[in-house]
């Protein structure tokens, strides 16, 4: 129990400490210490829990000290994620293991006119197929330390915050691993992506682009986006036909993922090109002009809708160098597999040393198979 000395003790440092400092109900340290030793001499007999508590209220209502409000300002810049929309998400059990298995038609079957003699015999069909397995691998987050607990203000948030950034570091790794393989999906000229494909012998080769990566660059426009290379873009999926694949759905541009420094290309191509109502002919009809409903649609949703009869999406991203973009179709370039299962969160505490340490794992596979290299595009303005 408190003694009046102590009290009287307490309340003196705390008046050397704050005796500037304004008291909100007009009563200072002194009627503070009068109004208890009244209660301590009246209420003779109160237990010290009692008389504790009396001045753990009183004391609040008096309080001298200010209450520090802290607002947390957030100065990160996070890189944005996008590679992994190009390739199809899959579930795997444990036990699965994902095996890429190719069937190519035999091109040189034939069918004849059968006449009176017979005619000739057709061949037997052979199926030709090729395996591969995809192994799976394990990526992992540091093993970070953090605090139980500040000792200063009490429990902190620091595991739910160590958390978040763990989680968002894996999935950057993630998708930097899946960029990785879409790059090394990219095929130059010299009938590189051709080669990849079992062409049909009654397919005119040079209809089918040797390419995936389309080099624009060079002139007044390089590192910038025109109508005239949105264009050639179109023209690099429109090639494959509704009759290429046998799923019968042809290939269409779907999105186009380019740097932020690239944004105002596509409202330029709405504006008005110079010359526009000088009344010739040329400039009535400009080829580098875009009809009134598709500029709309890019200032006001960022998209081109319905140009040659396609939609296409605009996303632009931080990680992309300016100049530079990547086209997805309507169908994958390839298969993002998952365990999560497999996945793990290692955590561990030491109370002695006011000390944890949180790690997490998780198991993917991504391929990119040769066959659909031509879904995805790679473009440098």
């Amino acid at each position: 129990m408190w003694t009046k000395d102590e009290i009287a003790s307490a309340v003196g440092r705390a008046k050397l400490l704050m005796q500037n400092w304004p008291v909100a109900n007009g009563k200072g340290t002194d009627d503070l210490l009068k109004e208890w030793q009244q209660v301590a001499t009246q209420k003779a007999g109160v237990t010290q829990a009692q008389r504790e508590q009396w001045l753990r209220e009183k004391w609040a209502n008096h309080q001298e000290f200010a209450n520090a409000v802290v607002y947390n300002v957030n100065a990160d810049v996070l890189a944005h994620m996008w590679t992994l929309s190009f390739f199809q998400p899959v579930t795997l059990e444990n036990e699965e293991w994902p095996v890429l298995s190719t069937v190519k038609i035999d091109g040189t079957m034939k069918c004849y006119t059968i006449g009176e003699d017979n005619g000739k015999k057709q061949h037997q069909f052979i199926d030709r197929r090729s395996h591969s397995l995809e192994l799976m691998r394990q990526v992992s987050s540091p093993l970070v330390q953090y605090k139980l607990l500040d000792l200063q203000t009490g429990r902190v948030a620091e595991l739910d915050r160590i958390q978040r950034e763990l989680s968002y570091v894996l999935r950057r790794k993630m998708d930097a691993i899946g960029l990785t393989v879409l790059q090394a999906g990219i095929t130059t000229g010299g009938s590189g992506l051709r080669a990849t494909l079992n062409l049909h012998a009654d397919v005119v080769a040079a209809n089918i682009p040797d390419s995936n990566y389309l080099d624009f660059s060079g002139g007044a426009t390089a590192g910038k986006w025109t109508l005239e290379k949105l264009k050639r873009l179109l023209d690099h999926f429109e090639r494959f036909a509704d009759d290429v694949e046998l799923d019968g759905q042809p290939l269409a541009l779907r999105t186009i993922v380019g740097s932020t420094m690239n944004r105002r290309d596509f409202w330029d191509m709405g504006a008005e090109p110079a010359g526009y109502d000088t009344g010739s002919d040329e400039s009535r009809l400009p080829k580098d002009a875009l009809p009134p409903a598709m500029k709309e649609e890019i200032y006001r949703m960022g998209k081109l809708t319905n140009i040659f009869g396609e939609p296409i999406n605009i996303i632009t991203k931080n990680t992309i160098a300016t100049g530079t973009a990547y086209c997805a179709s309507n169908k994958p370039s390839g298969y993002y597999w998952t365990k999560p299962g497999m996945a793990r969160v290692v955590r561990k505490e030491e109370v002695e040393r006011n000390e944890g340490e949180l790690a997490e794992t998780s198991v993917y596979a991504i391929a990119l198979p040769d066959a659909w290299k031509y879904r995805s595009a790679q473009v440098k303005l």
